[in-house]
């Protein structure tokens, strides 16, 4: 006696997705950068990213990172590439020998150095991690502000330092001896 099931072509469809999508582990990374910083014109900066990802960091994971100038409607312009180890810094004239890699894959982060910022560096920075089969997920961007030397918010701790040596000076300080009993 032989018995057959009778499997419509689209039952048969759909069970061949699930069963791939199933199998392939599909799944999302997360990536993480600061919304913004501040950075003083002609110093070294480095720009943190980090990313979640359930699996182990694959030896073809990759990072891209790219810049938009503030006030650009156009499309960002990739300055960083890395993969399997090694760093692919961009040609582009305006970080040309100014980025290099900071981070450690190994603990999920996916760091840049950019040396002697400038002025024209302010704008949006953006940070791309694919870390395969997990490489659904959105790129994550800081709003980078690069601010003359000696300003409000690209000084803040002599701005902290002066507040907190005004209030001091207009207290009254007392001093007491203490002695050991």
């Amino acid at each position: 006696m032989e018995i057959r099931l009778r499997i419509s072509t689209h039952s048969y469809a759909s069970l061949c997705v699930s069963v791939v999508f199933i199998f392939a582990g599909v799944c999302a990374i997360d990536v993480f950068t600061p919304a913004e910083a501040f950075v003083e014109n002609g110093t070294t900066a480095t720009l943190s990213c980090s990313f979640a990802s359930p699996e182990m960091v694959s030896s073809s994971a990759s990072v891209w990172w790219s810049f938009l100038p503030e006030g650009d409607p156009g499309r960002p312009t990739a300055i960083f590439y890395y993969f399997a180890g090694k760093s692919f810094p961009s040609s582009l004239p305006q970080f040309k020998s100014r980025v290099e890699w900071a981070g450690d894959m190994n603990k999920k982060d996916a760091s840049i150095r950019v040396i002697q910022m400038q002025l024209a560096d302010t704008g949006t920075f953006s940070c791309d991690v694919k870390n395969p089969p997990d490489i659904t997920g959105a790129m994550a961007s800081t709003k980078v502000r690069v601010v003359m030397k000696g300003s409000a918010a690209g000084d803040l701790q002599s701005c902290v330092e002066a507040l907190a040596a005004r209030l001091i000076s207009g207290m009254k300080w007392i001093w007491t001896r203490v002695t050991e009993a």
